[in-house]
């Protein structure tokens, strides 16, 4: 997933060296200096839109940009007034893809406002189908084509990751332990009863962790922002807050305004220890990654700036010694 960003940084560096030496040849042709800025103008727009109508052609199955595509049907629109704000996972557990065929395509269905289990990303971890697999025993998906369709083949499983509802097709058994709501089109929507995106868990140790399936007390979980996570809880023994949000780098949590240690939940998820008592703990995400990022754009602008500059009194001091004597 790195091989397109840095064939990028490479044509561009590739670019800024020839016009580099260009701007040296242009201080001995006067013509060649009057025409490098309208050259360098040009060869900026003509990356640019390189770059753009790669990036379109690149994403031409998901066409964003057509607000029509996006026109919900009888059956979503149920589903839409049923799951609310719940997360929707897929049947078809026994199938090598899970349940690529089920529910909408991964990412299409964010413009409908549903939360589904299944996502299509190049820079998903590849933990997701290799853990997926070892843990559930069912298909994850096209771990080739970067495709998370996990198959839920139970209630059990659907628990373990926050799943309320899950859609299995018309017909087919749904996942056991679950409770069969209404046909949607094609398709059939089934209740996960107990589920919940976030859980207190009784700890009876200071050290080990509670088993993978131990009963809980759903908490809610607010969304202040796309980034951070707000959840309260109150509780007369220690307890485990177990949040089925993703376990990249960068999650930072904090009780009670001090720091928080989060600890993978089925190498996927987040798990901390909580003390007795009511407690208000908040979820932030700032990868390390983006501060390295904003440092290295802040250092290159500088750079570039520094090199202008340079450039320029270079030439004012080229055009001075070609200057006849007064």
């Amino acid at each position: 997933s790195f091989v397109w960003p840095v064939a990028s940084t490479v044509v561009g560096l590739a670019a800024f060296a020839a016009l580099l030496a260009i701007d040296r040849r242009s201080h001995s042709t006067p013509r060649l200096r009057r025409s490098l800025p309208w050259l360098t103008i040009g060869t900026a727009v003509l990356l640019l839109t390189c770059q753009t109508v790669f990036l379109v052609i690149d994403d031409v199955d998901i066409p964003s940009t057509y607000l029509v595509e996006y026109q919900p049907t009888a059956a979503v629109t149920t589903l839409q007034r049923i799951a609310g704000s719940s997360l929707v996972g897929l049947g078809e557990a026994t199938k090598l893809w899970g349940g690529l065929d089920l529910g909408l395509a991964p990412n299409t269905n964010i413009p409908f406002g549903i939360h589904e289990f299944a996502e299509y990303d190049p820079i998903a971890p590849l933990a997701y189908f290799t853990e997926w697999s070892a843990i559930n025993h069912t298909s994850s998906g096209l771990s080739g084509d970067y495709v998370f369709t996990p198959g839920i083949a139970s209630a059990t499983v659907a628990r373990r990751y926050g799943i309320s509802y899950v859609l299995e097709r018309h017909g087919d058994p749904g996942p056991s332990g679950a409770v069969f709501v209404t046909r949607l089109g094609n398709e059939d929507l089934y209740r996960i009863p107990g589920a919940a995106a976030a859980t207190l868990v009784p700890s009876a140790s200071s050290t080990g962790w509670p088993s993978t399936d131990a009963p809980g007390k759903a908490v809610p979980v607010e969304w202040p922002g796309p980034s951070e996570a707000r959840v309260v809880t109150k509780a007369s023994s220690a307890q485990v807050l177990r949040l089925r949000v993703g376990s990249f780098p960068g999650w930072h949590a904090t009780i009670d305004g001090r720091p928080l240690a989060l600890t993978p939940y089925l190498s996927m998820m987040l798990q901390a220890r909580i003390p007795p008592g009511r407690h208000v703990i908040v979820l932030q995400y700032w990868p390390h990654r983006f501060t390295e990022g904003i440092v290295l754009a802040v250092l290159t602008v500088v750079a570039l700036v520094i090199a202008a500059f340079v450039a320029r009194r270079r030439d004012v001091i080229a055009r001075a010694s070609r200057a006849p004597p007064a």
